[in-house]
């Protein structure tokens, strides 16, 4: 039997505002997991929230008042972001927070979601994910890199990678695969 991980560790700089509203969102993000009896129950929630997530996550006609933010995730039902989030004061720059995420569960798309619609101010930046094992298994090692900007979130295959290089790079595995195939890039099978 072996355990696997997929784990995260980096620190971004976030407003006052940011660390208020992401310390309202991690506790009900716990809530929304567990789920609510009733209809009426998630209202109460949703009431009980501040105006500031209010507004960033404002109540639709879908029946769930939580939809705008459990939707930011691969599963709205179990909505978890797999990660600790500890937010202190920046002693460097008063006014202005630390974020730290770390954990052994990350869900680094999204976390990457989340960030991105919660802590604008953080914005662009980066961070990286390993996926490890417990024990030594054949293709349970990895890793990846999220660039999050203002309007999109970027898998990258290195850190240093400009986002433009995931083209060429694709382009170049690509040509390279059509050559080896004598020009028959339609037969030519892709790396995922």
């Amino acid at each position: 039997m072996a355990d696997y991980y997929c784990q995260t560790s980096f620190a971004i700089a976030i407003s006052a505002d940011e660390a208020a509203l992401l310390n309202e969102i991690d506790p009900l993000l716990r809530v929304l997991g567990d789920g609510f009896e009733t209809a009426a129950e998630a209202e109460a929630a949703y009431t009980d929230t501040s105006p500031a997530f209010q507004a960033m996550f404002p109540k639709g006609n879908h029946g769930d008042p939580f939809a705008e933010l459990t939707g930011l995730f691969d599963d709205p039902i179990w909505p978890t972001l797999g990660v600790d989030l500890d937010i202190r004061p920046n002693a460097d720059h008063p006014g202005t927070f630390s974020l730290f995420v770390s954990g052994d569960d990350a869900r680094p798309f999204d976390l990457a979601a989340l960030l991105q619609r919660v802590c604008p101010t953080a914005l662009p930046f980066r961070f990286g994910w390993a996926y490890t094992c417990s024990r030594h298994r054949l293709d349970a090692f990895g890793c990846g890199y999220m660039e999050v900007g203002a309007d999109t979130l970027t898998r990258l295959i290195d850190p240093d990678d400009p986002v433009e290089a995931i083209a060429q790079i694709s382009a170049a595995v690509m040509a390279a695969q059509s050559e080896r195939k004598g020009g028959e890039l339609g037969r030519a099978p892709l790396l995922g």
